[in-house]
């Protein structure tokens, strides 16, 4: 896996498909992208996992996602996460309020209390 290849393959997953057969054709790709940015962090693939997020668990990998985000500065960070909690997409506003725990930020509140409002829905 290179940058290269891990960003093709992000930009043809966003997001990625929900749980079921054609996430898991894909998973193990998706984890060697995982792997690759946890060894080599760039800021260039936060917004890329920040919306990556299909419908249920990933099977386990959604949660590591917060590993790969925690490599950065908050400042890089911050601002992609608050596009991230006004998603069209519900389950990337779900796993991004849970990442957005990490970060004390009043650039992130608007977009928590989004979320909280639509999960209500």
């Amino acid at each position: 896996m290179n940058k290269e290849d891990a960003i093709v393959f992000f930009l043809k997953y966003q997001p990625l498909p929900n749980d079921g057969e054609e996430l898991e054709a894909i998973i193990s790709v998706f984890d060697d992208v995982l792997k690759y940015f946890l060894d080599n962090p760039d800021p260039e693939c936060i917004p890329l996992f920040l919306n990556c997020f299909g419908q249920g668990s990933g099977y386990g990998v959604y949660q590591l996602i917060e590993d790969v985000i925690s490599k950065h500065n908050e400042s890089d960070v911050i601002p992609h996460l608050k596009n991230a909690l006004q998603s069209k997409y519900s389950s990337v506003r779900y796993w991004c309020a849970q990442i957005a725990e990490r970060f004390e930020s009043e650039d992130l509140i608007d977009g928590l209390i989004n979320v909280g409002i639509a999960t209500q829905n």
